[in-house]
């Protein structure tokens, strides 16, 4: 078997001292050779979240290289023991789910050219200078590291919307590195300030969806809260647009502050805040961040600026990407890249009982079953007690383009109560950190 495997490259990026030496506030790359750093108190919560067991760590390391060598032999992805963890601890442990969400993570360079093709830090260098995005020094008390979006800084003038894209993406890769990270997760604020029109009405449902779809499904990262600050009125069909996207708990994640301070500090402290979200960490440094992604420029090509990593790899024929859509299917990135073996038999077996029941036609009495339409059938996956559940969101598409064509017409009226001089499009009141179930966000373990 390792034969098959002689031209893959598996190689960890390399750790440069040096530059880890300049950012002494966010960890270094992890070693080519694992070793495990979590605190006691860490372990603890892997084991407890996660349900990682120190003593079965390795085995559960090479149980998922396993299965990748033998169920997908093709695929150029690392298989050092630092890279696995990360697809095993986002997946609680579950090997059939960790190794769909590689899968989903290798099949999203392929599926979106526009944002993966020769990914590295100066390719986005424009959008860091811009201060789209930073990372906050200081992680939450949670340990979660704190990234920090502002939209209203982007024009659709300068460049376009996947290049912000991009420079998430790069942020996340690095985010990811420290097992810290893997274990916390991650909290997003997000401030609105500034945005309008221009920028809201740009991404559009597909592009909306793309985006959602590869931060849920194809990157090994937990989200544990997205903070929304200073949302401008037009935010509510912003919202409408990625919330038929989002999974239950996902957007129950998200709390919306309005411009109150006080809410926001009830679900991020003030003492690892900036002052302009009324912190007591000093001023917002938004160029810290960019000098750490552009010092791994080296490691970002070592990671992404190599041959596709699904060449090779026989992919189902129904599983289409961008431009290859075939007629009648909802486009979903994901859709046919499952993991063959044992599930894959499953599916088999289920097809055949599938085609022993009795269906139903336009004469069909009231005491005969219905079939499931074939098409949705690769929408089945596996919660995390192993129940099949099958989850098509055939309706998402549809309500996110309503909620377009009202956000259109929504920003019209504004437009014209603006040109009125009536406040119109003045930011939202304070929210009370509001959310769809009054959650504060932090969730419980995921």
């Amino acid at each position: 078997m390792a034969d098959q495997h002689e031209s893959i490259d598996l190689r960890s990026p390399p750790v440069d001292p040096s530059v880890a030496a300049a950012h002494s506030w966010f960890p270094g790359p992890p070693p080519p050779i694992y070793s495990c750093n979590l605190t006691p108190e860490l372990v603890a919560k892997a084991r407890e979240e996660l349900q990682e067991k120190p003593e079965w760590r390795l085995r559960d390391v090479q149980a998922l290289r396993d299965m990748i060598l033998k169920e997908q032999p093709n695929l150029r992805t690392r298989l050092d023991d630092a890279f696995l963890l990360r697809f095993l601890r986002a997946r609680k442990f579950d090997y059939d789910r960790a190794l769909q969400l590689l899968l989903n993570y290798q099949a999203g360079r392929k599926a979106w050219p526009e944002v993966f093709q020769d990914l590295k830090p100066s390719t986005v260098k424009h959008v860091l200078d811009l201060g789209f995005l930073t990372v906050l020094p200081r992680p939450d008390p949670n340990g979660r590291y704190i990234l920090c979006l502002r939209p209203g800084k982007w024009k659709p003038n300068d460049y376009p919307f996947v290049d912000n894209v991009r420079a998430i993406y790069l942020t996340l890769e690095k985010l990811i590195q420290p097992e810290e990270t893997q274990v916390n997760g991650i909290v997003i604020l997000a401030d609105y300030t500034g945005v309008g029109m221009s920028q809201a009405s740009n991404p559009g449902p597909f592009l909306a969806k793309k985006v959602v779809s590869i931060l849920q499904d194809g990157f090994p990262i937990r989200i544990k809260a997205v903070n929304i600050i200073n949302e401008p009125r037009i935010f509510k069909g912003i919202f409408a647009i990625i919330k038929p996207f989002l999974k239950e708990k996902m957007a129950e994640r998200y709390v919306l502050h309005g411009s109150d301070l006080r809410s926001l500090h009830r679900n991020i402290p003030a003492m690892v805040l900036p002052e302009e979200y009324g912190g007591t960490a000093g001023q917002l440094d938004m160029s810290a961040w960019s000098r750490l992604l552009l010092d791994c420029e080296e490691e970002f090509i070592v990671e992404f600026c190599q041959p596709d990593p699904l060449e090779g790899v026989l992919l189902p024929d129904s599983m289409p990407f961008e431009g290859e859509q075939t007629s009648g299917q909802d486009d979903d990135t994901f859709r046919g890249l499952k993991p063959s073996g044992r599930k894959e038999r499953e599916k088999e077996q289920l097809n055949k009982e599938e085609a022993t029941r009795p269906r139903c036609n336009e004469n069909a009495g009231h005491g005969q079953m219905m079939d499931v339409e074939t098409s949705y059938s690769d929408f089945i996956n596996c919660d995390r007690t192993g129940r099949r559940n099958a989850v098509p969101d055939i309706a998402g598409e549809g309500a996110a383009a309503g909620s377009t064509s009202e956000l259109t017409k929504d920003l019209a009226e504004m437009d014209l109560k603006a040109a009125d001089g009536e406040p119109g499009a003045s930011p939202a009141p304070e929210a009370e950190g509001s959310t769809s179930q009054d959650a504060q966000g932090s969730g419980g373990p995921s």
